[in-house]
This record gives C-alpha cells, structure tokens and sequence, in this order.
C-alpha cells in the first residue's frame, strides 16, 4: 500500500562515522584515516543489510514475490526522483507490515536521494516508531532504530536549523531510549527548548505527556492551561487535559476537554 506525501508526514542507509579523538586523526596518516573510515561505513552498511535480509525471510512466499516486484520498479527506475517515489511504496509496505525499522531503512535511502530536511526527519520519525513498539522488540533492533533516528534528525536539523519539530523529537529519542552516562538527558534538551520557547505548544505538550507519565499531575496541568490559553480549541492539549483529569477521579472536569479533543 503505497503512502501519500501527506501520510508520510503524519507518520513523520545514512552512514555513522565513528568520530575519532582530535589528536589521533592529526597523528595518523591520511590513507590510514580513509581506510578506517571505509571500515565504518561498511560496518554500517552490513548492519542495515543484515537487518532487511533477515526480514526478508520471515516473509511468506506471496509477500516475497510482492515485495520483489516492489523493487524491481526501484532498480528500474530511470532517475533518482522516480526511484525515490518506489521506494516510498516499498517504505509504506513494510511500515504496514509493522516493520518501522524496515520502513526507516528505506525512508533513509530515500533522504539520501533527496537531501532535505523533511525528508530527513521523515526518516528520523519512523525511526522513532520503532522505539516505541512492543517491548519484546530485539534490544538490538531498538538501538538500531535509536542510533538511526538520532542520526536522521541531526541531519535535518542541520539543513534547517529552524526546524522546532526535528528538534523536539530528537529529544524525545533520547527521552524514549537515554544514554546509560546520562539518562536526564532528552529531558533536559526538552527543558533547554521550553527556555527558548516558553509559548511553544509543540515543547508544552511532551514535557506535560512525561509530567502524566511521571506522575507530576500539577506540572502537566500548568502546562497544558499555557497552550489551552494560547489556543483553547487546540486538540492535543484538550485530550491530555481530559486524560489527566480523568487520571486523578476529576472526570466531571474533563467532559468539556473530551468534548474538544473528540470533535477534532
């Protein structure tokens, strides 16, 4: 099922290289450098290869042959915009098969051909989407989709340095899956965001979905009643507003929010 411009949006291979210590990449010689960084590439390369093949073959034997002539239209595809075109019918395929990590990988390839932003936090969005599924998810599949979010939102950041919504949802990566040194980290870039944009409801809102889940109730109402001030017909804020009252026994008080969040 191939997905429209507008459904990508709303579900909002890129190589890592390894950084190396300042020191030892001005010791080393040029060819030794190109070489490692070679190394790193195909390292990244394989990881992304291993991943689809073994995703292949839990196929069955219709969907193998679907998926082929999927991408055969990519292969055959005369210029770089049509081929990107295939490969987001072959991109939403694997998204419906509940294979985010899939679907990012070509989501990936696709940014790769494009070279700007949306495209980029495209990637990174479905990317995301894998971090949140099931929790039996392989741990490594989940560092994979986090490695790779984290990489495709830097990347559209970095061609939009204005673009508040990749700036958010890099945050939340790190919010979803922190890193073991510094497990504050995501919220504190959420923090830093509400400082530069105090008004911002796209920055209220996730820092009063952690208060919920945090159990912070106070906090999250305060925030919510900043953007239901700014906006009172805003939908998002309305249903975490009717979720929190009604979390805390105040369910008369959250009818008129339900009632907003459900017309929208």
């Amino acid at each position: 099922m191939k997905l429209t411009p507008l459904q990508w949006s709303a579900i909002g291979g890129a190589a890592l290289l390894i950084v190396l210590i300042a020191f030892m990449c001005e010791t080393r010689p040029p060819n030794h450098q190109t070489l490692e960084k070679s190394r790193a590439l195909l390292a990244e390369v394989a990881d992304s290869g291993v991943l689809l093949q073994a995703a292949k073959a839990q196929l069955d034997p219709q969907s193998q042959a679907q998926l082929e002539q999927l991408e055969a239209q990519v292969v055959q595809a005369p210029n770089d915009s049509l081929r990107a075109l295939h490969m987001e019918t072959v991109a939403g395929w694997w998204y419906q098969l509940g294979r985010a990590d899939i679907s990012g990988i070509y989501a990936e390839r696709i940014a790769e051909l494009r070279q700007d932003a949306p495209s980029w936090a495209l990637a990174g969005t479905t990317f995301s989407i894998c971090l949140q599924q099931p929790p039996q998810t392989d741990e490594k599949i989940r560092s994979f989709c986090r490695d790779h979010a984290l990489a495709a939102f830097e990347k559209a950041i970095s061609l939009d340095p204005q673009d508040l919504n990749s700036r958010v949802n890099l945050a939340l990566v790190y919010v979803e899956m922190p890193p073991e040194d510094n497990p504050m980290k995501g919220i504190q870039m959420l923090l830093a965001l509400n400082e530069q944009y105090p008004d911002e409801p796209a920055v209220l809102l996730q820092l009063a979905r952690l208060a919920i889940r945090t159990g912070q109730y106070e906090r999250a109402a305060q925030r919510l009643q900043r953007v239901l001030a700014l906006a009172p017909d805003h939908p998002k804020a309305n249903c975490l507003m009717a979720q929190l009252l009604e979390q805390t026994d105040r369910a008369a008080e959250a009818a008129p929010y339900a009632a907003r969040c459900n017309t929208h």
